[in-house]
């Protein structure tokens, strides 16, 4: 047996779909007591006041706040007390008052609000898909009531650096490719332009957006072979390596994507100090076993499959890429070479696109061929932008526009040609 791990995860993910079918789509109505011994359900709507720690704020498109809470018990409910804790944390979409501190507990007034189930199919089912991310519902209209005095240091430092970031991309660049920029180097989806989302979901790019592996090689990897050529012993190098991309994954979200990508590299890092070949099947096998314990509702979840999907494919075309020694010099190895991982990916991840979009951009793998190549480009121009001096910053700034223009000149190109899109629709379970 070459990968014990790679078994082990695809019975860990059986097991776990097991368990996935069972799940109810959305945690249970919250249940407080009532005053008389009984209990009752909380409404849509009705005033609570509940307690937890930030987890995480976003600084919304339209200039409003969300804080995410974890750890949140229910103080009361249209001010009778009914203490009960939740197993899901909140989402305080804030009204007024001023920006809390991360890692602090808070006391916060609002409207309590379930997020919607699906009732039709191919809706969009937004309380599965919170579920999967630990959230069951929102408080709506909020405002914070009592802020304690601790908060994590080093949270609430790396919120002030991704907002400084941020302000350095938009003063550097037109907001529509600030937008762009601010998505790809710091996960804030939350100001991407939706005229360009559209135009990359249409064309089969909109992964390009996500925090992923190709932030780790060229940060992560980069920071590590930089230190190594700078004389830095192995067991220097690999923790200082891991903990920037920790700090990184924190700065972004963390989202399931980043995880995943950092936690393939983390183990990457572990095999280099302990002399260990690192295999990508066996990484991404064991990031999966720790993922799917952690929450088993990531099975239903497309950013999970996506990434997981992807890598996948990109382990499974290595098994199999094709010639050896000097024939992969010639024209058509090479051509075969390149477009083998970019039509394995989009043959592994083919069900899910259909699964969950019930459509498929026909050319895709041909435009990734001419935009993945510059993807590395546009993440360390941004990335100098945020660094460099501001007078270097603009002259950045225009050599990345060029870039994403092109992009979207392709877009553009790729979407009048026939056959564009194929809509097969769902496919069935099996």
């Amino acid at each position: 047996m070459k990968r014990p791990l790679g078994l082990a995860a695809c019975v860990i993910a059986a097991a776990a779909a097991v368990y996935y079918c069972f799940m109810p789509s959305a945690p249970s109505p919250v249940q407080v007591p009532d005053g008389e011994g009984a209990v009752r359900q909380v409404e849509e709507g009705e005033t609570c006041v509940v307690a937890g720690k930030v987890s995480k704020e976003e600084l919304r498109g339209d200039g409003k706040l969300w804080i995410y809470l974890d750890s949140v018990k229910i103080l009361s409910v249209s001010a009778h007390d009914a203490p009960v804790g939740l197993s899901y944390g909140l989402i305080c979409k804030m009204e007024e008052g001023g920006r809390p501190p991360i890692g602090s507990d808070l006391q916060v007034k609002g409207q309590f609000s379930y997020f919607t189930q699906a009732t039709n199919p191919g809706e969009f089912d937004a309380a599965r898909y919170y579920r999967a991310l630990g959230l069951g519902g929102s408080l709506k209209k909020a405002r914070i009531l009592q802020a304690g005095a601790t908060y994590s240091k080093v949270g609430d430092a790396l919120y002030r650096l991704r907002a400084h970031w941020k302000e350095k991309l938009y003063q550097a660049f037109p907001e529509k490719e600030a937008s762009i920029l601010c998505t790809m180097l710091l996960g804030d989806r939350t100001v991407l332009d939706e005229g360009v989302k559209a135009l990359y979901q249409r064309n089969g790019i909109v992964h390009i957006l996500s925090i992923s592996g190709l932030h780790i090689t060229l940060i992560g990897m980069g920071l590590y072979r930089g230190l190594r050529k700078a004389g830095c012993p192995i067991r220097l190098a690999a923790p200082v390596g891991g903990m920037v991309m920790v700090g990184y994954g924190m700065l972004t979200g963390m989202g399931i994507s980043a995880c995943r990508a950092i936690g393939m590299y983390l183990l990457r890092l572990l095999g280099l100090m302990l002399g260990r070949t690192y295999d990508m099947l066996t990484a991404l096998g064991v990031m999966g076993i720790l993922m799917l314990v952690s929450q088993p509702a990531y099975l239903g979840h497309s950013g999970f499959l996506l990434s997981f999907g992807s890598i996948c494919g990109i382990g499974l075309a290595g098994l199999f890429s094709p010639g050896d020694g000097a024939d992969r010099k010639k024209g058509f190895w090479k051509l075969l070479g390149a477009l083998t991982p970019a039509a394995s990916i989009t043959l592994f991840t083919l069900p899910i696109h259909l699964w969950f979009f019930y459509e498929l951009p026909v050319y895709a793998i041909f435009l990734n061929l001419l935009v993945l190549p510059f993807v590395g480009v546009v993440l360390g121009l941004g990335l100098a932008v945020v660094l460099a001096p501001g007078a270097l910053g603009p002259w950045l700034a225009a050599a990345d526009c060029v870039i994403l223009g092109v992009y979207e000149k392709l877009c553009a190109l790729f979407d009048r040609f026939p056959g564009h899109t194929w809509t097969p629709g769902k496919p069935a379970a099996w």
